[in-house]
């Protein structure tokens, strides 16, 4: 019996891929640099923290920077994010698949699905928001205990609400790893909407604490090297920063954020192919072990 893909595998398997295929992955994934720049150009133009400070009005360009700031953070950056994680799986698809690789088709393949990809996480999203319903019995019972004065029913309401935070807990972790591979069955399979949803549910059924492990460490092993990097050189950046601006704060702050924001996005274009493999592979393994 074939044995679902073991941590250390993953971990290997995605690195040397990594390694190997790095110039097309990094092409890919280069493109999160679009909303940083644009954000870091946004910055250069915020208001001053003087004007803040002073209440005083924003001129056309402050005020400019900071639409384009939201729109940036609020809208490009996780559509760009999104197509980007398209794009991705299906250039992994590609290399499994031994095909060749073309990048102007990787990219339309992306926005071909970046739609039912949309509609997949609304699903999702919307699943699992409906288990917070669960706590709306609870204030409406202690609301109805404090009409009637019976203290009893108010206190069963209060119990009420925290057993319906309790199981509205449970059982969005429980059912956010069980639709997690959602959008790779969308993405490799080209399942859409209900179906894309069922394929991750039965993948991962009977194999929820096997999966779940898989599916987090390999994760948490790349993360934890990012952050130490990051964290190092962005100590040594704002020290320098420092050092140079002097009592300069204004300008102080505009650099640390800048250089805060570019180094942030470095790491995500180096480590979302990390990520998106480590994804796909654990995928793969789920599909070749099922059985029904």
């Amino acid at each position: 019996m074939i044995q679902l893909i073991s941590i250390g595998q993953i971990i290997d398997q995605t690195w040397e891929h990594y390694h190997k295929r790095f110039r097309e992955l990094f092409s890919i994934s280069a493109w999160l640099f679009v909303p940083c720049i644009i954000s870091i150009i946004s910055m250069v133009f915020y208001p001053k923290a003087t004007t803040l400070l002073a209440n005083n009005s924003f001129s056309f360009t402050e005020t400019s920077s900071l639409v384009v700031w939201f729109i940036n953070n609020a809208i490009l950056n996780p559509v760009i994010g999104l197509w980007v994680f398209l794009m991705t799986v299906r250039l992994l698809c590609a290399h499994w698949e031994k095909r060749s690789v073309k990048f102007g088709n990787i990219m339309k393949e992306g926005w071909k699905l970046f739609v039912p990809a949309v509609l997949i996480n609304a699903l999702v999203a919307l699943i699992l928001f409906s288990f917070w319903l669960l706590i709306v019995p609870g204030p409406l019972v202690g609301f109805l205990g404090e009409k009637i004065n019976l203290n009893f029913i108010s206190q069963f309401g209060v119990l009420l609400t925290m057993a319906g935070i309790l199981v509205a807990f449970v059982l969005t972790v429980e059912w956010a790893v069980y639709l997690a591979y959602a959008p790779m069955a969308l993405t490799v399979e080209n399942l859409r909407g209900k179906k894309a949803l069922m394929r991750s549910s039965e993948l991962i059924h009977g194999r929820y604490w096997s999966g779940i492990v898989r599916f987090l460490l390999p994760k948490m092993v790349f993360l934890i090297v990012l952050l130490v990097a990051e964290g190092v050189i962005i100590f040594l950046v704002n020290l320098t920063i420092s050092y140079l601006t002097g009592l300069n704060t204004e300008l102080a702050a505009t650099l640390t954020n800048i250089f805060t924001t570019l180094f942030m996005t470095i790491g995500a274009v180096l480590i979302n192919p990390l990520i998106v493999t480590s994804d796909f592979l654990l995928f793969e393994s789920l599909r070749n072990t099922f059985h029904k």
